[in-house]
């Protein structure tokens, strides 16, 4: 195993990591069902399309898991369960992908492909009609976000994504509403191509400095209680808790927290008292 790098590690980063493993885990763990009922339809010449557009340094310690490491296990499982999945796992840095390289080398490269590239020039695969497909985007700033209008037009009905928002890293909010205003470009992109039988998710990080919070997507069906559980069980990541908002069930409360997150006191105040 390659040497260790901190490469997108923190004390935040297992709420993350948990909101990665749980909910591409019950993507997975319905597909590979099989059932009738399940609209998605994974085969050989038809698999889940994974992505992880900003794949790191692939290393796992003992405190933090890496994000191809998550995304693989459950591409491989779905395999073992007869459905086919694939995994293209993007880093831009060089050096960090040479960590990358050396510590997923075991991996099967039926399943994963490995890119030393900038992610804002990928595009998903032509999507079927009832295929499914699950992105990962989890940028250090704002401006290595990769999410283009051209990528999330290739989104189907069945693609869910996991987006980290850093809404106040390295002090992002000493910077101007113009520059931070990319975030909310970002939210809203994503909204716009939610499907109706999907919901999206606002977790924030409570009493967290950099206020680090995550936007999941999600089937409606699975969506409260995915949220209640996921509260719950990352009280073990982060002490002071974790909060979230459904888009589908609180659109005033989902915007005001997104407002909360990206603006200062002193704008927000401004903006209730309007």
């Amino acid at each position: 195993m390659g040497r260790k790098l901190d490469v997108g590690r923190s004390s935040r980063t297992p709420v993350k990591h948990y909101l990665l493993n749980a909910s591409l885990g019950k993507v997975c763990g319905v597909l590979a069902m099989g059932s009738p009922k399940v609209p998605c339809k994974i085969t050989s010449s038809q698999p889940l399309v994974c992505v992880d557009l900003c794949g790191g340094d692939g290393l796992k310690t003992e405190d933090h898991d890496a994000s191809p490491l998550i995304m693989y296990h459950h591409c491989e499982q779905l395999g073992k369960r007869g459905k086919r999945a694939t995994l293209q796992v993007i880093e831009k840095q060089e050096n960090t992908f040479e960590q990358l390289q050396e510590n997923c080398e075991w991996m099967d490269d039926r399943i994963v492909t490995l890119s030393n590239a900038d992610a804002h020039f990928y595009r998903l695969p032509k999507l079927a009609e009832t295929q499914a497909a699950y992105v990962h985007c989890d940028p250090n700033h704002v401006n290595d976000i990769p999410l283009t209008t051209e990528f999330v037009s290739g989104f189907n009905k069945f693609t869910t994504y996991l987006v980290t928002l850093g809404c106040n890293v390295t002090g992002l909010k000493r910077k101007t509403i113009e520059e931070r205003s990319v975030w909310y470009e970002y939210v809203e992109m994503l909204i716009e191509v939610l499907p109706n039988h999907h919901d999206a998710i606002l977790f924030w990080l409570n009493r967290d400095k950099a206020q680090w919070a995550y936007l999941l997507s999600f089937p409606k069906l699975w969506a409260e209680g995915f949220k209640e559980k996921a509260i719950e069980q990352t009280r073990k990541q982060w002490s002071k808790g974790v909060s979230a908002v459904s888009w589908r069930d609180d659109q005033r409360g989902f915007m005001n927290e997104l407002h909360r997150l990206f603006l200062t006191k002193e704008e927000h105040a401004s903006l209730r008292n309007d």
